[in-house]
């Protein structure tokens, strides 16, 4: 009988053991599926907060040349303005737009992003397709057409937004943001 004891109090140590490696094998399971988890989530994380940076330094860079260009176009909205005025305006808004298109042209596209690099690439060409389609129809003066360089911008912004929401972000309008 103490024989049989002794026997049944070694199986049940034995079975303890067992389990508690068996779950400890789950805990290390569950530790590294967190750790991955949050692994992606900081990466997720990382590339929000460097889109983020890119579209705020993209939006800084055209802001920071634009400006006559934007008066421009603030003063053709108003239909009270005189063509005169218009094409007064005109060849420092012209200069304004080249001046933008090439700095979007020296923009890159940061490592970090690489995943969206094709995509932002291509909305920066647009974008800078539409300065420079806005610089060439300003050289005209009062009888520049803005429409086609603004369609082009448009598709920028599109295009810009898509990526943002990609992203995980809100989409945001860089026609609206650049203003």
């Amino acid at each position: 009988m103490k024989k049989l004891w002794w026997l049944g109090l070694t199986l049940l140590l034995a079975v303890s053991v067992a389990a508690g490696c068996s779950s400890d094998g789950e805990k290390s399971t569950d530790k590294k599926d967190t750790k991955d988890t949050e692994s992606a989530e900081s990466s997720k994380e990382n590339v929000q907060s460097d889109m983020i940076d890119f579209y705020m330094n993209l939006t800084g860079t055209i802001n920071s040349a634009d400006t006559d260009v934007q008066n421009y176009d603030a003063a053709a909205a108003k239909e009270e303005t005189k063509k005169e005025d218009l094409a007064a305006m005109a060849p420092s808004a012209a200069a304004s737009a080249e001046a933008v298109a090439g700095k979007i042209g020296e923009v890159t596209v940061p490592d970090s992003l690489k995943d969206y690099k094709s995509d932002l690439e291509a909305a920066l060409t647009d974008l800078k397709d539409s300065y420079s389609m806005k610089a060439e129809e300003l050289k005209k003066g009062a009888d520049a057409n803005l429409d086609a360089a603004n369609e082009k911008l448009a598709s920028a912004d599109e295009k810009m937004g898509s990526i943002l929401e990609k992203a995980g972000l809100t989409t945001a309008s860089i026609t609206n943001d650049v203003n």
